[in-house]
């Protein structure tokens, strides 16, 4: 896979990178910081995958979808 392009949410607790694949489809990956709200934080970002989108054939489609499904991209 190849990172397109990195987003990260304006508090810093979500990421989604925008892939394209070997063949040319895009997907895009959600994270979270696992540890943003623990009382211990002051090191960098411990991202999780939350999750993985199905296959799109252009970079627009792919924004566009998570666009509509995480309010924080529309910030």
């Amino acid at each position: 896979m190849e990172l397109i392009r990195s987003v990260t949410s304006r508090d810093g607790k979500y990421r989604i990178d925008f892939e394209r694949d070997a063949d040319g489809f895009y997907r895009y990956v959600t994270f979270n910081d696992r540890y943003r709200d623990h009382e211990d934080f002051h090191n960098p970002p411990f991202w999780t995958i939350a999750k993985f989108s199905g296959l799109y054939d252009t970079t627009e489609a792919v924004e566009a979808d998570a666009r509509s499904e995480f309010s924080w991209l529309r910030e």
